[in-house]
This record gives structure tokens, sequence and C-alpha cells, in this order.
């Protein structure tokens, strides 16, 4: 897979983001999205590898591609959240987390979802957290 960058023009702060994707006999097999948060801190989000492409490596190789981005950028920090039910135990956000700590990142704290949008509050069912995640570079 060959992983590219795409300038983020898409969404708000459009200047702040950029889209990695990887490309595989010329189709979008995966992507990822680095926001930069500060000078010195990026967010990583919105990983996806799609079904027919995963248990490749494609998803670390995303990951390192957007770590060596960051790290040419300046970035100290790279910061990621995992979604998930607060309440309830999920062996897929469990491995996930996993996955992540295998990369060098570091389980930091969980966050209140609804500290950070209140209005969902109407539309969830059960409550969620953030699991943040930080790697020093």
């Amino acid at each position: 897979a060959v992983v590219s960058t795409q300038s983020g023009h898409y969404g708000r702060d459009c200047a702040k983001k950029e889209l990695f994707v990887a490309v595989n006999s010329g189709n979008i097999v995966g992507c990822v999205v680095l926001v930069r948060l500060s000078e010195t801190e990026k967010d990583l989000s919105m990983l996806v590898v799609s079904p027919q492409s995963r248990r490749q490596g494609i998803g670390r190789k995303l990951v390192d591609f957007a770590l060596d981005f960051a790290r040419t950028d300046g970035c100290q920090t790279v910061l990621l959240d995992i979604l998930a039910p607060a309440n309830v135990s999920d062996p897929r956000r469990e491995a996930l987390k996993k996955w992540y700590s295998s990369l060098g990142f570091e389980f930091v704290k969980n966050r209140d979802f609804l500290e950070f949008h209140p209005a969902a509050k109407e539309h969830l069912i059960t409550d969620v957290t953030y699991s943040l995640f930080a790697k020093k570079l």
C-alpha cells in the first residue's frame, strides 16, 4: 500500500487538518486524519481501513506515516481518543486500546463525552467516555 497525503480542505478549521490515505491498485483502502491542536500537539483521528484490506499492516503504516509527518512538522505529542460506552465492556475497543499501546501510545485518562458534546445527550442511549491516549515524539 502506498501512503500519501492530501491537504485537509474539508470540514471546519480545514487549515488545521491533514488527511492521509492508503492506496492499493489505484483504490483508496484506508485513511487517517491529523489535526493541529497547537504548535506542539496534534490529534490523530478517524483511522479507517476497508474491511477487505484489514490485517495487512495498512493501519500501522497510516499511523506511522502520520506520526512521521507530525514529527517533521515540529509536533512533540500526538493525542488520540477512543470512544466507547462507559459502563459496558467492548472487546473491539479493548483490542484497539492494546493495538495503540503497541504503537507507543500511553493511556492518559478517561473523559466524559458529554463534557465535549453536551448537545448529544438527547441522542445517546448510554453514557459514553473518551479514553485519551498520548504519544511523545
